[in-house]
């Protein structure tokens, strides 16, 4: 977990995003109120493909659990190929 950790502004809009790299796995919640504000970021080292799933869910439980009251309204994901 990299941290931040506030809370979203209430009624604004809330983004995750995933990043699946070639070394790090990071996932980050984004208020995208009147200001875009990072609230919470959890990264990992980028596992085999048989494990992602894993990860990726360990990731989601740890941002959530940094933001607790953020409703996720949005979803982007970037990748290596």
């Amino acid at each position: 977990m990299l941290g931040f950790a506030r809370s979203p502004v209430p009624g604004a809009p809330v983004a995750l995003g995933l990043d699946i790299g070639t070394t790090n796995t990071k996932a980050v919640l984004v208020s995208a109120g009147p200001e875009v504000e990072v609230l919470a970021v959890a990264a990992s080292a980028t596992p085999s493909p048989r494990a992602l799933p894993g990860v990726l869910a360990e990731l989601f439980a740890a941002v959530l659990a940094e933001c607790p009251s953020a409703r996720i309204s949005a979803v982007g994901i970037a990748s290596m190929a």
